[in-house]
């Protein structure tokens, strides 16, 4: 997900005029939904569980600090 995000901020700082960062920006977010669909099922019943959690944000802060 982190590298969605990362993707996501990349895209955000582009003119969102343009009709390439429109469809790129609208494939993007569809393909970040799915994912988080699948996620969602992957861990149902997890979503409490604070180890994973933890280690879910530090991944999340690892590739967000490095994203340029």
């Amino acid at each position: 997900m982190a590298e969605y995000r990362c993707k996501i901020q990349k895209l955000t700082a582009k003119d969102q005029s343009d009709e390439a960062v429109k469809k790129e920006m609208e494939a993007l977010t569809k393909e970040m939904d799915e994912y988080r669909d699948k996620m969602a099922t992957k861990y149902k019943g997890k979503e409490n569980d604070k180890e994973m959690n933890d280690k879910a944000d530090k991944i999340m802060d690892d590739v967000m600090a490095k994203c340029k």
